[in-house]
């Protein structure tokens, strides 16, 4: 199986340094500084798993068609990317996204928030789709280079829930490689479970500039984190995904109070966009189709979009 990784962010060096230390077949594609150093110098992830590895590094204008592509981009670069995702697939292959949120796929029309216009759907066919949950956090430390900071794994599934042998293939390689995978029959289901965990917790770290340890020990952000992942839970459970772990917990106030910064925190300290929409965006439209109120979170949006706004950090 060849592996492509669209993206060399944290994530994307993550997969890379493990699946090529692993022997799988891989390929990175990137650009720029980013590019350079990987030719130059592989991918490596520093700390407790020091790992290094040097996977063919490409272009993505002279990336070759694989197996499997696995995008770890930002999902506001999705739309933007679609057609050479289609041209980076083989016939037969499957595009794996790992984004935070909800997916492009997500519904039975497009979702303005992460593929505006429809333009993803026109592009690539959900039969050769899949998403994957990414329980991992790391951060850059220089192009090419990372620190893992820790997780569980991944969640890997499709559109339709069905049975795929390449997915199968790509949760075992995965696993071979050090980050326990495994393929989930309600993808949707894992997806929402993700996102309680992030749809509040996420934006207002990245307003306030607080670590998670700090927020949680404001009261009132801690309620308002609380009543945000409450409204989302509702929304989930009325389509029917009734899986709640880390909503409960959030509305428990039992979240892990780390020190390290969010991944949109980090975004908005060094001057990227963020991922507003897919993250809180796909929330609302969501809500709104469902017929949900929403209030916390409305609110929510319009201070972090306002805060955004100020900086310079919506895309585009």
């Amino acid at each position: 199986m060849r592996i492509s990784i669209l993206g060399a962010g944290a994530i994307g060096c993550y997969f890379a340094a493990r699946l090529a230390a692993s022997g799988a077949e891989v390929q990175v594609i990137a650009r720029g500084e980013t590019l350079e150093a990987i030719r130059r110098n592989g991918v490596r992830i520093e700390g407790n798993a020091d790992v290094a590895a040097r996977p063919m590094a490409f272009a993505i204008e002279d990336a070759r068609p694989a197996d499997l592509l696995v995008t770890c981009v930002k999902a506001y670069a999705l739309p933007q990317l679609a057609p050479s995702v289609a041209r980076l697939v083989k016939p037969e292959g499957l595009w794996l996204s790992a984004v935070n949120g909800l997916p492009w796929w997500y519904g039975d029309r497009p979702l303005a928030a992460v593929d505006p216009g429809g333009q993803i759907r026109a592009s690539f066919s959900m039969e050769r789709a899949a998403s994957c949950v990414a329980y991992l956090a790391a951060e850059v430390l220089r192009p090419g280079v990372i620190a893992f900071v820790g997780g569980k794994g991944l969640i890997l599934g499709t559109p339709t829930d069905r049975p795929s042998a390449l997915l199968d293939e790509a949760a075992a390689a995965f696993t071979a490689a050090g980050i326990a995978s495994s393929v989930s029959d309600d993808i949707r289901s894992a997806l929402w479970n993700k996102l309680f965990g992030n749809v509040g917790l996420n934006p207002l770290t990245a307003m306030t500039g607080l670590s998670v340890d700090k927020f949680l020990a404001d009261i009132e952000l801690k309620t308002m984190l609380i009543e945000i992942t409450g409204e989302a839970m509702r929304v989930a459970e009325a389509g029917r995904r009734p899986t709640r772990e880390h909503g409960d917990r959030t509305c428990r106030g039992n979240v892990s109070p780390r020190r390290v910064p969010t991944s949109m925190l980090q975004d908005a300290d060094a001057g990227r966009a963020i991922e507003l929409d897919a993250i809180l965006g796909a929330l609302l439209e969501v809500a709104d189709r469902r017929c949900i109120a929403v209030p916390t979170s409305r609110r929510a949006y319009a201070l972090v979009r306002g805060f955004a706004l100020s900086r310079g950090l919506l895309p585009g």
